[in-house]
């Protein structure tokens, strides 16, 4: 329902929420909160505490992430991120870009690499996962802490809506 099937229904619009503490890096520096696929659409930390979102275009991944640590090791924090690749026009800029809130705050993020022009991938192979991922079939990026309340919507929550969910 947030892949890109839009004639069963697919709104291609997506919400991920979770409480997260990271005890550690996770698998290979890249804990997993999310993964859908082989990374068609992830979302994770990095070993620096960066936030990142992934999700490809034509085959391709495309990464953003947060432009600063987003979270900090042994603390619990309320993460959402929101994207909607439904948003297509001429020019790369037309497109939407994610957005990545920690307990209920807006974070500056950018996107690090991939173009997000032509088709919307969504999700198009193997399972979905919390926390841990597929990993070209040997798992390997699971997340180093604790997940509680992972939520997903096939919409875009309003910033009011991630203030209510996180107070």
């Amino acid at each position: 329902i947030i892949g890109n099937d839009t004639t069963n229904g697919s709104t291609q619009m997506m919400t991920f929420a979770a409480w997260v503490l990271k005890t550690d890096d996770g698998g290979g520096g890249y804990g997993r909160i999310l993964d859908f696929g082989d990374q068609d659409i992830a979302l994770f930390s990095l070993s620096t505490e960066v936030l990142q979102f992934t999700a490809k275009w034509n085959g391709s991944a495309v990464h953003w992430r947060t432009d600063a640590a987003a979270i900090s090791e042994d603390v619990w924090a309320h993460v959402v991120m929101t994207y909607d690749a439904s948003k297509t026009g001429a020019s790369e800029d037309a497109y939407s870009d994610p957005k990545f809130y920690v307990n209920g705050v807006l974070q500056a993020s950018s996107k690090t690499s991939g173009t997000k022009t032509g088709t919307f991938s969504g999700i198009t192979t193997n399972s979905g996962y919390i926390g841990n991922s597929y990993n070209g079939g040997s798992g390997g990026r699971a997340w180093g802490g604790n997940l509680a309340d992972v939520a997903i919507w096939n919409s875009v929550l309003t910033e009011a809506d991630i203030k209510a969910l996180y107070y």
